[in-house]
This record gives C-alpha cells, sequence and structure tokens, in this order.
C-alpha cells in the first residue's frame, strides 16, 4: 500500500465521521480526537494528517466539490454549444444536487460559520475557488479584476439560493433550480450593465466577439 493509498484511505474514514457527527450535532462538539476514535483510527495519524477539525470539513467539501466539478465538465463536453450562463447554471444545479444528501450537515456548518468569523473565512474562500473553477470549465476565461468580480457575483447568488435550498422537499430540486435562475439572471444583468460580463453570454446567438455592445442594432 502507497502513501497515497494510505492518506486517502485516513480521509475517507475521517469524512465519514465528520459527516455523521454533523449529522446530529454542532461543529463546536468536533475535536480531532472525537473523528479519529469515530472512525476507528490512530490518534497520531490523524494529527499527523490535520491540524484541527476545520481543516477535515475543507478537505471534505474540497473532494466533494471536485466531484461535482469532474462530473459537469463530462456534461459540458456532450454540448458545446452551450453558451457560459448555460452551463454555469447547469454546474450550481449539479452541485446543489450533489450536496443534497448533507443537508443537516451543511445547516450545522452554516451555524457554526455564523458564530465563528475565521471559519466563514475559510469557508468563502473554498467556495470561491470552487466558483473560479467552475467559471473556467464553462469557458469564462476572463482574467483580472473582472473575474475576481463574476466569482463574487457567483458567489453572492449561491449564498442567497442556499436557503431555499436547505427546504426544498422536490424530488428534482425544481424550487431551488427556479431561484438559481432568477438569481443568475438579475446577477448577470447587472454584471453586463456594470460590464463586467459580456451580453454574449446572456445571448448565445449574439456574436461573442461584440463583448460590451448591449446597443439594439
Amino acid at each position: 500500500m502507497t502513501r497515497n493509498d494510505t492518506a486517502d484511505q485516513i480521509d475517507q474514514a475521517l469524512f465519514a465521521a465528520l459527516w455523521s457527527v454533523l449529522d446530529q450535532h454542532p461543529f463546536s462538539t468536533l475535536s480531532l480526537d472525537r473523528l479519529a476514535a469515530d472512525a476507528g483510527l490512530d490518534r497520531d495519524a490523524v494529527y499527523i494528517r490535520y491540524a484541527d477539525p476545520a481543516s477535515v470539513l475543507l478537505a471534505a467539501l474540497r473532494g466533494l466539490d471536485e466531484a461535482a466539478l469532474a462530473g459537469v465538465a463530462t456534461d459540458f463536453a456532450d454540448a458545446p454549444e452551450a453558451s457560459v450562463q448555460e452551463k454555469l447554471l447547469e454546474g450550481l444545479i449539479s452541485r446543489f444536487e450533489l450536496y443534497a444528501p448533507y443537508r443537516p450537515q451543511m445547516a450545522a456548518v452554516h451555524d457554526a460559520a455564523c458564530r465563528d468569523p475565521l471559519l466563514a473565512a475559510c469557508l468563502l474562500a473554498r467556495l470561491s475557488d470552487m466558483i473560479d473553477r467552475l467559471l473556467h470549465l464553462c469557458g469564462d476565461h476572463v482574467t483580472g479584476w473582472r473575474r475576481r468580480a463574476r466569482t463574487k457575483g457567483v458567489v453572492a447568488v449561491l449564498l442567497r439560493v442556499r436557503s431555499v435550498w436547505q427546504k426544498d422537499g422536490t424530488a428534482d430540486l425544481a424550487l431551488t433550480l427556479s431561484a438559481l435562475d432568477k438569481e443568475l439572471t438579475r446577477a448577470a444583468e447587472w454584471a453586463v450593465s456594470l460590464r463586467v460580463l459580456s451580453a454574449a453570454d446572456l445571448n448565445p446567438t449574439q456574436d461573442k466577439d461584440d463583448h460590451y455592445d448591449n446597443t439594439p442594432s
């Protein structure tokens, strides 16, 4: 067994223990000792890999996000004609679908973040990284201040839709999809008016070389 195999096994056991605890208990009750015991792992092996429960949480979220990105990358390859906006909607709803089994745990994480500014900042950075990579997969390769503004805008959309998703009991997350579509459209319209987003992203039939001309011909 290689070192990477051992690390992966430790991670999978820790993540399972993490989600199990957060299903019933607040994040504040977590400790590395508890996670190690619940996972049946050697305490020292856990401390070698992680500094605290927050670092375990961030690693678990990264794993989920990478799985979501891998899934949508395959979907996008089958629909090259879709616009950035269309791909973004699909990518975000796919992420919500992947996280659906963890709604109780994510509610616990949200409550903890509201009480811990440092945890909130780490979670925001994790989410921003995921959105940045998703935008690349969608075909949005803008850099600089426009990229930062777009990323922050999509993060804001996700934070607004989170409460709808948390209560969405529909089998296909129809309420979440509707809210996400509306919020993305509203954000995109603002972004076009502020010259952060190209109007061509909202209208796939428009000449995509005409990046910021939003006047009728």
